[in-house]
């Protein structure tokens, strides 16, 4: 290998993630966005007959066996998004091909009439808003009670839930959703203006 080949080698590997620090940056993922790659996953395994698990079980491998990358301008959790939605795409095809039998999942119905956001668009929205939710999140800095309720809704999780979570019944939850308010109401009046 010559210098040039070192070099053109050496640029791509800036480009990407090494194992090492996918590694890292994969360990370093909220509770929240390993629950948005879990969705993400079971929304793909129902269009291509798989099973979820397999699917982000697949992405993981192929990066850790350096098959796939992440790079580096891209945040992982849509890197790791956009591999699995490739993965779903090539088993869908190799179905159509005729390559492999694919047994449909009994809870498929169930989750191919989900009437909300797709988990993709979950996961992109993060991104999108993220400035947005930044300052959100300052907002509610050191009022563990409006952290916890933020990160539950973000989370998808509603009443009882809620309430489950942050350890209050209806009345407490009431208060600590009312506080929230106050707190981002501000935000709220700016972006209605914009």
């Amino acid at each position: 290998m010559d210098r040039s080949d070192t070099l053109v080698s050496k640029a791509e590997d800036d480009d990407h993630l090494s194992v090492v620090e996918f590694e890292a940056a994969y360990a370093g993922l909220s509770p929240g966005d390993r629950v948005r790659l879990r969705r993400l996953a079971h929304y793909f395994a129902c269009r291509c007959g798989g099973e979820a698990d397999d699917l982000l079980q697949e992405a993981l491998k192929r990066i850790l066996e350096g098959r796939r990358h992440c790079p580096r301008a891209i945040p992982v959790l849509q890197s790791i998004a956009g591999i699995i939605s490739s993965l779903a795409s090539e088993a869908s095809e190799s179905y159509k091909k005729g390559l492999r039998p694919v047994a449909v999942a009994e809870t498929v119905i169930d989750r191919a009439e989900y009437e909300g956001p797709s988990p993709e668009r979950e996961v992109m929205s993060q991104f999108d808003d993220g400035a947005m939710l930044g300052r959100i999140q300052a907002c509610v800095d050191g009022d563990e009670e409006c952290q916890m309720l933020l990160e539950g809704i973000c989370d998808g999780m509603r009443g009882s839930e809620l309430e489950e979570l942050l350890d209050v019944d209806t009345k407490g939850l009431a208060t600590i959703q009312r506080r929230l308010q106050r707190k981002i109401g501000h935000l709220k009046a700016e972006r209605a203006s914009r």
